[in-house]
């Protein structure tokens, strides 16, 4: 077998309109096969590598956001605890 492409077909308009049309019809049946195929390949989106590190990306970012909330939340307590502690022993 040879790597080269097939040749083009001639854009000359010397055929009759009925191979015209036959071609036409071909090629819609081709394009409308294709079509089918690929909307029949479509993965879950859990088996997609892209979809899937953004979930992953978006889940990182919700739990680092958490734990800084919680790390504040624990020092505003503390802090009023700290100054209570040093103004008994003043």
């Amino acid at each position: 077998m040879s790597d080269t492409p097939a040749p083009l077909p001639s854009t000359e308009t010397t055929g009759s309109f009925e191979e015209i049309t036959s071609r036409m019809d071909t090629m819609k049946g081709e394009i409308d096969g294709l079509q089918i195929g690929l909307t029949s390949q479509k993965k879950p989106w859990y088996r997609d590598l892209s979809t899937l590190i953004s979930f992953l990306a978006l889940l990182f970012s919700f739990g680092t956001t958490f734990v800084s909330y919680r790390r504040r939340k624990c020092k505003m307590w503390r802090q009023p605890v700290r100054n209570c502690a040093a103004y008994c022993r003043d």
